[in-house]
């Protein structure tokens, strides 16, 4: 046999065709999300916590708190502004304000609030330091003086006469119409007169009582049974 016939009756196999990979996705990470940056734990945060009149509106009262767990202690300057005329808006202060805690710092008002005004109070107007929050360094406040109470004291006593005569005089705010009473007690015995009346700042009025006894005692005024002014005197016979 020839060898080219031989191979003729060999059977042909066709390569079995090999696929081709499949591309494969691989994961690409998903950036982590920005994380916004944590205020400093170890920072002071200064707030203003309120602003109150004093002296007659001749004084502004600013409490600062501090709302951070740390403590701060040294210079820290505030500043006043809006309806208030303070005499040196911006000041130092020299503060100690604990943890959570709060401090207080005056300012003198020139001329003193007399009406109803809104004061804007700034902690650290300058940044000059470091904080934990400096977006609540400025709040507003409503501002409404203080009404002056009346305040009555005793101006004579005239002993020699009976009934005894009493001065009194409201040296206070006024004293709008009110149930006044002056009394006089010498041991267990005692002897008033009472008046209903209104007295402005500066105005006087005068009683008269009948001496109840004679001795060591006393004279008291009352306003709607409130005692608010007494006088040691001696009543002779």
């Amino acid at each position: 046999i020839v060898e080219q016939d031989s191979l003729s009756f060999v059977p042909v196999k066709e390569p079995t065709p090999v696929p081709e990979p499949t591309a494969t996705n691989t994961a690409v990470p998903s950036p982590s999300p920005s994380v916004s940056p944590t205020p400093n734990a170890k920072l002071p945060d200064f707030v203003p916590q309120s602003a109150t009149l004093a002296d007659g509106g001749a004084k502004l009262r600013v409490t600062i708190g501090n709302a951070s767990s740390n403590s701060y202690t040294g210079p820290l300057v505030v500043s006043v502004s809006g309806g208030v005329v303070p005499k040196i808006p911006t000041q130092a202060f020299s503060v100690n304000l604990p943890a959570n805690g709060s401090s207080t710092v005056e300012f003198d008002l020139d001329p003193p609030v007399t009406t109803p005004k809104t004061a804007t109070v700034k902690i650290d107007p300058e940044n000059a330091v470091k904080e934990a929050n400096k977006d609540n360094n400025r709040a507003d406040f409503g501002l409404t003086p203080a009404v002056a109470q009346p305040d009555l004291v005793i101006t004579t006593v005239d002993v020699a006469v009976d009934p005894i005569k009493v001065g009194i005089k409201n040296s206070g705010g006024a004293l709008p119409t009110s149930e006044v009473t002056v009394r006089i007690t010498v041991g267990s015995s005692s002897a008033d007169e009472k008046q209903t009346l209104a007295l402005a700042k500066g105005q006087e009025a005068s009683f008269s009582v009948r001496k109840p006894a004679t001795g060591a005692g006393k004279v008291e005024v009352f306003i709607n049974r409130t005692v608010v002014a007494s006088k040691d005197i001696t009543l002779l016979p």
